[in-house]
């Protein structure tokens, strides 16, 4: 069987990473490298850098119900959650399938299950996550989801967590709608180091707020039987919406 798969990485690797593919847009954007330093500690949970501990709690408080789920069968649909995060970014908010937990740090995350990571077991990685940080701004979507792809994987999949990544292929790269825009995504599979076989996913799309922000959703999953599968995966980008869809629920 696969190993399990998940994203772990210390604030070192994500402050040069992301400021790498900030370089390669534009100008770095400070407030965008120290959100992402938040948001993907999270999940070097135990690990450097005083990242959370692995029984934080969820911050579930404001999270909203108000989709009914429907028939089996299909492929997931955004209508199938029924909970959302409270966290919201560029006016975007995210998905919180069953059994995922929402992170209570800056920028937006939810992960799945965590597991002593595959490289240094004293390292808390998860089965699956997204997490959604700030891009450069105006950038194109295309641009922006081709310049992080690699940034993603290299950081996501670090050394000290896989053992690095030592093959990778592209599996698509095509437009996706996202929160009522028209964005772009890029999902490679890999192979780490450590054995793993994953997928990583970047997508870009543009603010949902009106700003002219570009927003980037990186996506990490396990590509075996104990992953979350492809379908749930796709179902969690065409969930993300606008922060303005209100409902029945807590309005945060």
């Amino acid at each position: 069987a696969a190993r399990q798969a998940a994203v772990a990485v210390g604030e070192e690797h994500l402050r040069e990473g992301l400021a790498g593919v900030l370089v390669a847009l534009g100008e770095p954007v400070l407030d965008a490298v120290e959100a992402a330093a938040a948001v993907l500690a999270a999940l070097l949970l135990g690990g450097d850098g005083g990242a959370p501990a692995a029984d934080a709690p969820a911050a579930d408080s404001g999270q909203r119900d108000d989709a009914e789920e429907d028939g089996a069968g299909e492929p997931p649909v955004a209508e199938e959650f029924t909970r959302w995060t409270a966290a919201t970014l560029g006016g975007a908010e995210l998905p919180l399938p069953d059994g995922w937990t929402e992170r209570a740090i800056d920028g937006v995350s939810v992960t799945g299950d965590e597991y002593p990571c595959p490289q240094d077991e004293e390292r808390r990685c998860v089965v699956a996550g997204a997490f959604l940080i700030e891009g450069e701004p105006g950038a194109e979507p295309g641009d922006a989801a081709a310049g992080d792809i690699d940034v993603h994987t290299a950081s996501s999949f670090s050394d000290a967590a896989y053992g690095g990544v030592t093959e990778r292929r592209e599996e698509l790269s095509e437009e996706v709608a996202v929160a009522g825009t028209t964005g772009h995504r890029v999902r490679h599979r890999l192979t780490t180091g450590a054995g793993t076989e994953a997928y990583a996913e970047s997508v870009a799309f543009p603010a949902p707020d009106g700003s002219g922000g570009t927003l980037v959703l990186r996506l990490g999953w396990n590509a075996g039987e104990t992953g979350p599968g492809e379908d749930l995966m796709a179902s969690l980008v065409a969930g993300v919406r606008p922060a303005s869809a209100t409902s029945s629920g807590t309005d945060v």
